[in-house]
């Protein structure tokens, strides 16, 4: 048996036929989501609904709408009048119904017989099968009373943005539709977003619903990234209360860090934000991040930083390779100083003076002289000398680094 919106014998008839395969070629195009698709076409584009058969035909009822004349749009309904605006055709853009004018007026009385009526809580257009979503008015316009009356008849909450449903700033609201469909996993970070945007209501629901959702961690830890970049203590140290984790790595494709660290911890150790480990406490190195996060330090321009995790045991944390890495990318910071008081070399010093070493290949030794030899002559004999003095490397390795000509006029200067 065919669905009935193929039956051109229902009301609208063929147009109905055209106006279903021009949202189907839509979402068969991939402009319209197919899941949407499919999750309304069968429920909400009731083509067996009654419409009017013109723009001209739905003029005296929609002013009835519109004025706020109640009764007279019963007598309508009761003489079997139809309801529902004019399917749109390809040529012609959609017409407002009378359902979208009695959610604009915010006239519940008005909103329910129409429902009652059979009033469709979506219309499509030619490119969006939700071009008019009632539900989505009555989120916007936090009217509580008339989403639980639209969701009583067939209106879907998921219809409505997570953006929309958070700026309402109406815990109520926000937990109504969280239990009618609304997916806190979303991809969208919902949770994540309401904190960026400081939305007061998103930590109750995170707290209510915390242990519910496991994903909702992730997104705190997005949201703690984000407000340790922007220096916002107020909610950092909230974050932090919450259950944040300062040592949670993001996502390389996610764009909510800075080029250097993606963790909350690298990112308040580059800008030198003290306020941030007074409230964490205790630093705990691991091989895993710590070249990062020392690296991190010497950025900062703040000694006091380098030394609080040189104290914590980060050097010693630190792999060969990682070692090796980092302190090259210093050298040839270092190299390019001014003078010799620079805390590029100062950090470098630090580092050295506590045991970490450069055990670089041939390659990492060449990469590492040609990066020098654009540096400044006072920059590359402070570097040489603390390798010398602190025995950070062999004296084969040394050798290796300051063996060419180039090198060398920059180290007799």
């Amino acid at each position: 048996m065919s669905h009935p919106i193929f039956n051109k014998t229902s009301e609208g008839g063929e147009g109905n036929d055209r106006a279903f395969l021009s949202i189907s070629h839509h979402c068969n195009c991939g402009a319209i989501p197919r899941k949407t698709f499919e999750r309304h076409v069968p429920i909400e584009y009731s083509f067996r609904m009654k419409r009017f058969a013109s723009r001209e035909d739905i003029k005296p009822f929609l002013n009835l709408v519109w004025s706020g004349h109640l009764f007279e749009v019963q007598d309508w309904i009761r003489d079997g009048k139809p309801v529902n605006p004019p399917l749109f055709t390809p040529k012609k853009p959609r017409v407002k119904g009378p359902l979208e004018y009695a959610m604009l007026s915010g006239f519940y009385c008005m909103v329910q017989v129409l429902l009652d009526a059979g009033a469709n809580v979506v219309e499509p257009s030619i490119n969006d099968p939700l071009a008019f979503r009632a539900i989505y008015h009555a989120v916007d316009d936090r009217r509580m009373d008339l989403i639980e009356l639209l969701v009583k008849h067939g209106a879907d909450v998921r219809d409505v943005q997570w953006e929309t449903i958070l700026h309402t700033w109406s815990p109520e609201i926000i937990r109504y539709c969280i239990e009618h469909g609304a997916d806190l996993e979303d991809e969208f970070n919902p949770i994540a977003y309401g904190f960026q945007k400081k939305i007061r209501p998103v930590l109750g629901i995170y707290k209510t619903y915390e242990k519910q959702v496991p994903d909702l961690k992730r997104q705190i830890n997005i949201a703690l990234r984000y407000h340790t970049e922007k220096k916002n203590q107020k909610w950092a140290s909230l974050l932090l209360w919450a259950g944040a984790d300062p040592y949670d790595i993001g996502p390389e494709d996610y764009t909510e860090y800075t080029d250097y660290d993606r963790r909350a911890i690298g990112i308040a150790l580059q800008d030198g934000w003290d306020w941030f480990f007074k409230q964490i406490k205790t630093l705990v190195p691991s091989e895993e991040y710590a070249a990062n996060f020392l690296y991190a330090a010497c950025r900062s321009d703040k000694a006091h930083m380098l030394t609080t995790l040189i104290n914590a045991g980060f050097i010693n944390a630190m792999n060969a390779e990682d070692s090796t890495k980092m302190l090259s990318e210093r050298m040839i910071a270092a190299s390019h100083s001014r003078h010799k008081g620079c805390f590029c070399v100062e950090s470098l010093g630090l580092l050295f003076a506590n045991g970490a070493k450069w055990t670089p290949t041939f390659e990492q030794i060449r990469d590492t002289r040609r990066s020098m030899l654009g540096g400044r002559a006072a920059g590359v004999q402070s570097v040489v000398s603390l390798l010398k003095k602190h025995k950070v490397a062999t004296k084969e390795v040394i050798r290796e680094l300051t063996r060419t000509p180039s090198i060398n006029k920059l180290l007799h200067a």
